[in-house]
Protein backbone atom coordinates (compact mmCIF):
# COMPACT_ATOMS: atom_id res chain seq x y z
CA UNK A 1 0.00 0.00 0.00
CA UNK A 2 2.86 2.46 0.84
CA UNK A 3 5.02 1.46 -2.42
CA UNK A 4 1.83 1.94 -4.33
CA UNK A 5 0.76 5.31 -2.99
CA UNK A 6 4.66 6.66 -3.33
CA UNK A 7 4.27 5.71 -7.10
CA UNK A 8 1.12 7.85 -7.11
CA UNK A 9 2.96 11.00 -4.98
CA UNK A 10 5.58 11.31 -7.14
CA UNK A 11 3.73 10.61 -10.78
CA UNK A 12 1.49 13.43 -9.36
CA UNK A 13 4.30 15.75 -8.50
CA UNK A 14 6.63 14.80 -11.75
CA UNK A 15 3.77 15.23 -14.52
CA UNK A 16 3.00 18.78 -12.93
CA UNK A 17 6.59 19.45 -12.93
CA UNK A 18 6.60 18.55 -16.88
CA UNK A 19 3.86 20.73 -17.04
CA UNK A 20 5.52 23.59 -15.84
CA UNK A 21 8.48 22.77 -17.68
CA UNK A 22 6.19 23.09 -20.96
CA UNK A 23 5.27 26.49 -19.51
CA UNK A 24 8.84 27.61 -19.17
CA UNK A 25 9.23 26.62 -23.02
CA UNK A 26 6.14 28.75 -23.97
CA UNK A 27 7.71 31.64 -22.26
CA UNK A 28 11.26 31.33 -23.58
CA UNK A 29 9.35 31.26 -27.29
CA UNK A 30 9.48 27.75 -27.83
CA UNK A 31 5.94 26.43 -29.40
CA UNK A 32 3.67 23.59 -28.25
CA UNK A 33 3.99 21.84 -32.06
CA UNK A 34 7.83 21.22 -30.98
CA UNK A 35 8.65 17.50 -30.96
CA UNK A 36 10.03 18.50 -27.12
CA UNK A 37 6.82 20.43 -26.31
CA UNK A 38 4.77 17.51 -27.27
CA UNK A 39 6.82 14.75 -25.94
CA UNK A 40 6.38 16.30 -22.34
CA UNK A 41 2.63 16.94 -22.71
CA UNK A 42 1.96 13.42 -23.23
CA UNK A 43 4.26 12.35 -21.06
CA UNK A 44 2.57 14.15 -18.51
CA UNK A 45 -0.72 13.29 -19.43
CA UNK A 46 0.01 9.41 -19.42
CA UNK A 47 1.50 9.97 -16.13
CA UNK A 48 -1.64 11.90 -14.77
CA UNK A 49 -3.90 9.03 -16.17
CA UNK A 50 -1.92 6.16 -14.26
CA UNK A 51 -2.11 8.60 -10.84
CA UNK A 52 -5.64 8.02 -11.08
CA UNK A 53 -5.76 4.77 -11.92
CA UNK A 54 -3.45 3.49 -9.19
CA UNK A 55 -4.97 5.74 -6.74
CA UNK A 56 -8.44 3.98 -8.08
CA UNK A 57 -6.64 0.47 -7.25
CA UNK A 58 -5.36 1.57 -3.77
CA UNK A 59 -8.84 2.72 -3.10
CA UNK A 60 -10.83 -0.38 -3.96
CA UNK A 61 -8.20 -2.85 -2.18
CA UNK A 62 -7.24 -0.72 0.92
CA UNK A 63 -9.11 1.25 3.75
CA UNK A 64 -10.23 4.68 2.27
CA UNK A 65 -9.47 6.56 5.47
CA UNK A 66 -5.84 5.07 5.37
CA UNK A 67 -5.04 6.53 2.22
CA UNK A 68 -6.27 9.58 2.08
CA UNK A 69 -3.73 11.00 4.85
CA UNK A 70 -1.25 8.97 3.13
CA UNK A 71 -1.67 10.20 -0.60
CA UNK A 72 -1.50 13.64 -0.10
CA UNK A 73 1.53 13.62 2.20
CA UNK A 74 3.45 11.73 -0.50
CA UNK A 75 1.71 14.09 -2.72
CA UNK A 76 2.64 17.21 -0.64
CA UNK A 77 6.50 15.67 -0.53
CA UNK A 78 6.69 14.78 -4.25
CA UNK A 79 6.15 18.57 -5.16
CA UNK A 80 8.30 20.02 -2.33
CA UNK A 81 10.96 17.71 -3.92
CA UNK A 82 10.37 18.26 -7.20
CA UNK A 83 10.07 22.05 -6.70
CA UNK A 84 13.08 22.49 -4.88
CA UNK A 85 14.88 20.30 -6.97
CA UNK A 86 14.02 20.64 -10.59
CA UNK A 87 12.77 23.87 -10.42
CA UNK A 88 15.28 25.69 -8.22
CA UNK A 89 13.01 26.77 -5.88
CA UNK A 90 15.09 26.68 -3.14
CA UNK A 91 17.10 29.78 -3.92
CA UNK A 92 13.64 31.51 -2.64
CA UNK A 93 13.69 30.11 0.81
CA UNK A 94 15.87 31.15 3.38
CA UNK A 95 18.34 28.10 5.10
CA UNK A 96 15.27 28.53 8.26
CA UNK A 97 12.73 27.83 6.05
CA UNK A 98 14.11 25.21 4.26
CA UNK A 99 14.61 23.59 8.02
CA UNK A 100 11.42 24.09 8.74
CA UNK A 101 9.91 22.27 5.16
CA UNK A 102 12.79 19.57 6.22
CA UNK A 103 11.14 18.91 9.55
CA UNK A 104 7.26 19.47 8.22
CA UNK A 105 8.44 16.21 5.96
CA UNK A 106 9.93 14.20 8.48
CA UNK A 107 6.47 14.75 10.52
CA UNK A 108 4.97 13.15 7.74
CA UNK A 109 6.75 10.56 7.18
CA UNK A 110 6.91 9.74 10.87
CA UNK A 111 2.32 10.45 10.68
CA UNK A 112 2.37 7.57 7.57
CA UNK A 113 4.29 5.39 9.81
CA UNK A 114 2.23 5.73 12.51
CA UNK A 115 -0.75 4.59 9.90
CA UNK A 116 1.27 1.77 8.69
CA UNK A 117 1.91 0.30 11.77
CA UNK A 118 -1.20 0.70 13.29
CA UNK A 119 -2.37 -1.76 9.98
CA UNK A 120 0.33 -3.96 11.04
CA UNK A 121 -0.70 -4.24 14.55
CA UNK A 122 -4.31 -4.55 14.04
CA UNK A 123 -3.44 -7.58 11.13
CA UNK A 124 -1.25 -9.15 13.93
CA UNK A 125 -3.36 -8.87 16.32
CA UNK A 126 -6.87 -10.45 14.31
CA UNK A 127 -4.34 -13.39 13.29
CA UNK A 128 -3.82 -14.63 17.15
Amino acid sequence: MILLLLSVGLQNALSQALFKFVGELTIKGESLLSPLAFILILTGTLMSGTQFWLLNVAMKYYNQIEIAPIYESFVILGKLTTGLILLNEQALYSGLQIVGLCATSILSVVGIAIIAKKHTILNDKATN
